[in-house]
């Protein structure tokens, strides 16, 4: 297994932010309380990950799965710490790298083998009862991997930039469903 380093604390440039909802987000808000399975079809820019964020703190999930596309994978760092509070930690981890945002840990499984990511999780899972896991879409379907994944028990799952799955008959959207 790849190792996994200590989280060491560190201060944030990025702030919670405070401004206030735009009317559209209030919106979103809203539907998604009535409507569990639900997308946002929202624009580049228009502040779907706040409402993601914001609509798992509501929840009190405390294992959550956000899939997006490899290039996505570390913008999500940024967002959790902006729509949350606290700072960020980080680790230098080769499979992962771990955030903490509101005390919740965030792990980022942007490099290695998806049989590196699976150790990884098993880890996670031995050792936090609270986590978010940001991994990309071509990883999550890989066999030992994807079963961790299945078997984690997430209670809130994220797909950002779904357009990345939309072939019915691909890998990635065949596991999704």
């Amino acid at each position: 297994m790849s190792s996994i380093a200590m989280i060491v604390p560190a201060k944030s440039e990025v702030k919670r932010s405070e401004r206030p909802h735009w009317k559209h987000q209030t919106d979103a808000l809203r539907f998604l309380e009535s409507h569990p399975h639900a997308v946002l079809n929202m624009a580049m820019g228009t502040g779907k990950s706040r409402v993601f964020v914001e609509r798992a703190i509501q929840l009190g999930a405390s294992r959550i799965l956000i899939l997006c596309p490899k290039s996505v994978v570390s913008v999500w760092a940024e967002q959790l710490a902006m729509w949350t509070h606290g700072d960020v930690t980080q680790s230098a981890g080769n499979v992962i790298q771990a955030f903490s945002s509101d005390g919740l840990p965030v792990y980022l499984f942007n490099d290695g083998t998806s049989e590196n990511k699976a150790d990884a999780l098993a880890w996670i899972l031995r050792f936090q009862q609270k986590f978010v896991v940001v991994v990309n879409y071509d990883s999550v379907y890989r066999k030992r991997f994807g079963l961790s994944i299945m078997c984690a028990g997430f209670q809130l799952i994220g797909l950002d930039e779904i357009h990345r799955i939309k072939m019915p008959g691909g890998k990635a959207s065949r596991f999704v469903q």
